[in-house]
């Protein structure tokens, strides 16, 4: 197995999708706090992907814990 299928292995475990979460985020706070303070579209732009993604992952970790996978 390669370094890329470990890590898209790696990224569907339980642990994996909690440290996306969280990074993802954090990440998004830190933006939020740059755009509100800057007014820039494409910070909030990146907010909103940040936002999206550590939701998304959030949601897989939550569906896993409840399926006991």
């Amino acid at each position: 197995m390669n370094t890329t299928n470990k890590l898209f292995a790696w990224q569907e475990t339980k642990p994996g999708l909690a440290i996306i979460a969280v990074l993802d985020l954090f990440i998004a706070y830190i933006f939020v706090s740059i755009a509100i303070d800057t007014g820039s579209l494409l910070d909030y732009f990146i907010v909103i992907v940040f936002l999206a993604l550590g939701i998304t992952a959030a949601v897989k970790l939550i569906r896993k814990l409840i399926s006991h996978e």
